[in-house]
């Protein structure tokens, strides 16, 4: 924002040169303001993973622009050259620092959301002795004596695991190898941060090494004895392999090991064949809509991949072959699909339907993942008119209750995601039931993330599980007339899943 201001304020001014002349004569000469930037422009936004919140004062740059968050996490950089790949990089403090890749057009502006990852563990290592720092994950660096250059006295070593089988949108940089060209799948990642005395970032001298050990993760449960070990290219945003990782460890705590020269984000990961999901996008009405960001997102695999409509409201974008995914898409702040799932298929896929994407002020997204244990977890959504979502009824985005529950998962992961579009007015509620499984909740990384038009809460199970809970209620959606939407959280244990009684016919929200 700050670099808008400037601009406005360069637009706005005049020089005005006075010439003297003979017999007080003189002459004016006028210099036009400077034009304003020409280009394409990034809009963001910065959250945090673990609250959906915006993160303040954070330093985001692309294509040589500069701009700080507000106190949301939005920000702007205007007069971007257009390109395929422009690297948004992103820090922030106690924060690890985060990578996305946007395709820029000129003109237009583009969209995006980084996730940062808190920091993991920051440890302080002698560089004359050399240390080893692990995090609480399992994440693991072993430095030798005198790694790293400068001389520096001691160094403090900020690592951060990556468990993409959660979310592979946290995940640095995008799903590719050699700049762009090749689909990769992740098992896990790290990224270490090095610093001086005095701040600055330091990195490993010539001819020193250093071990890494990556937390093992898997969306389908199987481990390949060795891997692939890639580090991300800060220039392009995508992953070039330096080597292998070894598998170690047991059940469940896995990880892949190997040797590295320097630091950065490091992810253990390998190549897949992809197959092309060909589908379109339309609003409510039935129109088609151009410049809408579509995603994959594997279901029985750690990656992801994006393309954008064009004018015809018509997207191809990539996913893994004989796999399973969710095909979602977003456009400008807070507007919002329903989400299709796609596959497996050893061929291309043509959608049956189009995505439909809902005006920011009446779109919820209710997104449920979790880890391996529970095998299966449930999202149970009642409407202020008494209908129930969930496994047994889907519900419907054509009729009431406009409210559907899009995906469901039954394989351990996750998404289960339930998307409403056209909201009641009245109280919605929101809980997830343990269906199978000799895990709990509380143990499982259960982690639901809410969308309300352009804002984003996170919730997980509270305290207070025991034998005989096995159903959370975690908020409610308090909706009135003019399609405010308050979050209430709840946080209960119940035995079972507790139905709400029927009421009167719904009446729905009008948005003004």
């Amino acid at each position: 924002m700050k670099n808008i201001a400037k601009l406005a304020a360069l637009s706005a001014l005049f020089t005005v040169a006075l010439v003297a002349g003979c017999g007080g004569g003189g002459s004016e000469t006028v210099v036009a303001p400077p034009a304003p930037p020409q280009g394409g422009a990034i809009s963001g936004q910065v959250i945090s993973f673990g609250t959906g919140l915006g993160i303040t004062g954070a330093s985001v740059t692309a294509g040589g622009v500069s701009a700080t968050t507000g106190a949301d996490g939005r920000y702007v950089l205007p007069g971007l050259a257009a390109g395929e790949r422009v690297v948004v990089s992103v820090k922030a403090t106690a924060f690890a620092e985060g990578m996305s890749v946007v395709p820029v057009t000129v003109p237009g502006t583009s969209t995006v959301v980084t996730k940062l990852l808190p920091v993991g563990i920051e440890a302080t290592v002698s560089n004359a002795a050399g240390g080893t720092v692990t995090d609480t994950s399992g994440a693991r660096v072993v430095l030798p004596a005198n790694a790293f250059t400068g001389g520096a006295g001691s160094v403090t070593v900020a690592l951060t695991a990556v468990n993409p089988s959660l979310d592979s949108s946290v995940m640095p940089g995008d799903y590719t190898s050699g700049g762009g060209t090749q689909a990769i799948e992740s098992f896990g990642a790290i990224i270490v941060t090095p610093r001086d005395a005095s701040g600055a970032p330091v990195n490993l001298a010539t001819g020193k090494t250093a071990v890494i050990r990556i937390p093992a993760t898997s969306r389908n449960g199987v481990f390949e004895p060795t891997i692939p070990l890639l580090s991300l290219n800060p220039a392009n945003g995508s992953w070039v392999q330096e080597g292998t990782a070894t598998l170690g460890g047991t059940a469940p705590n896995r990880y892949y090991e190997g040797t590295v020269n320097h630091f950065s984000a490091w992810n253990a990961d390998r190549v897949i064949e992809t197959i092309s999901v060909t589908g379109c996008v339309q609003d409510a009405a039935g129109a088609r809509v151009s410049g809408v960001s579509v995603r994959s997102d594997g279901i029985d695999y750690s990656g992801s991949a994006s393309a954008n409509t064009g004018v015809s409201g018509t997207f191809t974008v990539a996913m893994k072959k004989s796999a399973k995914a969710t095909i979602a898409g977003s456009k400008g702040n807070g507007l919002l699909t329903n989400f299709l799932t796609a596959g497996p298929s050893a061929t291309d896929i043509t959608l049956p339907a189009c995505l439909v994407l809902t005006e920011a002020r009446n779109a919820v997204n209710i997104k449920l993942t979790w880890g391996q244990d529970p095998s299966d977890a449930d999202s149970h959504l009642f409407t202020p008119s008494g209908e129930h979502v969930y496994f047994g009824r889907d519900g419907s985005l054509i009729v009431a209750p406009f409210a559907n529950l899009d995906v469901d998962d039954t394989n351990s992961f996750g998404p289960e995601v339930i998307t409403i579009n056209r909201l009641m007015v009245g109280t919605y509620t929101y809980g997830v039931n343990l269906y199978s499984g000799s895990g709990t909740l509380s143990a499982s990384p259960i982690r639901v993330e809410l969308n309300v038009g352009s804002s984003q809460r996170i919730f997980g199970p509270p305290a207070g599980e025991n034998a005989g809970t096995r159903f959370v209620t975690l908020f409610n959606l308090v909706v009135d007339a003019a399609c405010n939407v308050t979050v209430v959280p709840v946080n209960t244990w119940q035995p079972s899943v507790q139905a709400t009684p029927p009421t009167a016919a719904p009446a729905y929200c009008v948005a003004p």
